[in-house]
């Protein structure tokens, strides 16, 4: 169904300053601000064209949800940020081991207002929505969220091969929600008082000491090995935490908002090792190998395709190896890296999407996470056909993923298939300040799909499908750049 808008403005205003106190003391800061104000379209179909209750007739579908068989939601999301950082570091000498220290505060206030209203709609020949009726209120929420932090870090300089990195931070949040919501999935009208409507209510607050440490080595002079563990945190978001109830899940871009139970923290533990190297400006070398799992994780519930609500789904992981090689071969540059990811559940919970064939059958630890891909390539290729032009040649390529809803990795349709593109350009340099660019992206203009989900398909057989979400085909640019 169509249409189908996002359209964003953004304002960002950063001022940062840095003092030279003495030869081994620094002190610097920056303040900010954001003001973001997104607008989103959303055309659903929530009934089988087919069903012989529904009607394509728009006076008979005119604020009456019983023969109508689609919506329009229209959402306004507006958020302002304001906040600063400010740090001193420190280089003298320690034991007559060089280091630096650096001790810093940071603070951030963000007020959120979003509003949602919502329209019946028909639908003409083209699958277009066609309105029934005026827009009525569906959602109007307010959160004001404030975050403070301290954190400290040193890398000391051991030995001459050995440098040792230690940090800690401290985070506090406090998030704060309010306004009232239509929690029905028939529309409601919050301006009249009319339909199911509910207080949005919630005060929450999140605090967390993140440990990390790290080191260098270097093997040889041209071989560093490395290591880390780090700690991490991150606080529900207000939509998260409002859309949270599975028993009432949110519609389209969240607009069944509800005073839901409080969701946890995010909690992350990283490990990684590895080493890099080079041999000359020819080859420069990397490899890694990382382990991430995260407590508590918060992922969203898809369990139609208009619905959904996040919940806490307890233990996820991300492990990978990472190898990278970049250099010059005679005039050529190159630069390649291969990912190996595996994204994986952890914790078994039930599978909300009733459109997965096998939804019956739970998630289990081992289950990959969809929409992330289990293996990555980049490449980038670039040789001067002249003196002042240069060829480009980019390859992208990707696993095959699991759909939205198939988080049990056991739906009929299988995965989503992998894919590759490729991307051609050239740039010209007129002179010092002007250049001309053109390029082609997806060269051989390959038919691929991005991402996908599980759902119902109302508009057609009605029976559960795998949609998916098409990418970009061939285009073609060129332009001109001038630096003063």
């Amino acid at each position: 169904s169509h249409p189908d808008y996002t359209g964003s403005q953004t304002f960002m205003l950063n001022a940062q300053a840095n003092v030279g106190l003495d030869a081994s003391n620094t002190i610097a800061g920056n303040l900010y601000l954001r003001d973001i104000t997104r607008d989103i379209l959303n055309s659903n179909v929530n009934k089988l064209l087919s069903d012989p209750t529904q009607s394509t007739n728009t006076a008979d579908c005119i604020n009456n949800p019983v023969p109508c068989p689609a919506t329009n939601l229209l959402a306004h999301y507006k958020q302002q940020v304001v906040g600063g950082n400010l740090q001193w570091s420190n280089t003298d000498f320690v034991f007559d081991k060089t280091q630096i220290t650096t001790l810093g505060v940071n603070a951030e206030y963000s007020d959120t207002a979003f509003t949602n209203r919502g329209q019946y709609a028909t639908l003409d020949s083209s699958n277009g929505l066609v309105a029934a009726g005026a827009f009525m209120s569906q959602a109007d929420i307010k959160s004001s969220n404030q975050r403070f932090g301290m954190y400290a870090t040193t890398t000391l300089d051991a030995t001459d091969r050995l440098s040792v990195t230690a940090s800690a931070r401290f985070d506090y949040a406090s998030l704060k929600l309010s306004g009232s919501s239509c929690i029905d999935e028939v529309l409601c009208d919050l301006a009249t008082g009319s339909g199911e409507i509910t207080a949005v209510t919630g005060d929450h607050a999140y605090q967390r000491l993140n440990p990390s440490l790290g080191f260098t080595y270097m093997v040889a002079p041209e071989l560093t090995a490395f290591g880390s563990y780090a700690e991490g945190f991150r606080t529900p978001s207000a939509i998260e935490l409002a859309c949270s109830d599975p028993t009432a899940p949110c519609s389209g871009v969240p607009n069944a908002f509800g005073a839901d139970p409080e969701l946890q923290a995010v909690v992350s533990r990283t490990y990684e090792v590895g080493m890099r190297g080079s041999a000359g400006h020819q080859l420069k070398w990397r490899t890694s190998y990382y382990r991430t799992q995260l407590e508590n994780d918060i992922l969203f519930n898809q369990s139609s395709l208009n619905t959904g609500y996040f919940s806490n789904v307890g233990q996820t992981q991300r492990q990978g190896l990472e190898i990278g090689l970049d250099g010059k071969l005679g005039k050529l540059d190159y630069a390649v890296d291969l990912d190996r990811i595996e994204a994986t559940y952890q914790s078994s919970y039930t599978v909300a999407n009733t459109s997965n064939s096998a939804a019956s059958t739970p998630v289990k630890p081992g289950n990959l996470i969809p929409s992330i891909p289990q293996w990555v390539f980049k490449g980038r290729f670039s040789y001067p056909i002249a003196a002042q032009t240069r060829l480009g040649l980019g390859i992208r390529a990707q696993g095959p993923t699991f759909a939205r809803g198939d988080d049990n990795n056991a739906d009929v349709n299988g995965q989503i298939a992998g894919f590759t593109t490729v991307k051609l350009d050239v740039q010209h340099s007129v002179n010092k300040r002007v250049s001309l660019y053109a390029g082609v992206n997806n060269l051989f203009d390959a038919k691929y799909a991005s991402y996908g989900a599980l759902a119902t398909n109302y508009i057609t057989s009605g029976a559960n499908e795998q949609f998916l979400s098409l990418g970009a085909p061939r285009s073609v640019y060129a332009g001109l750049q001038a630096k003063f």
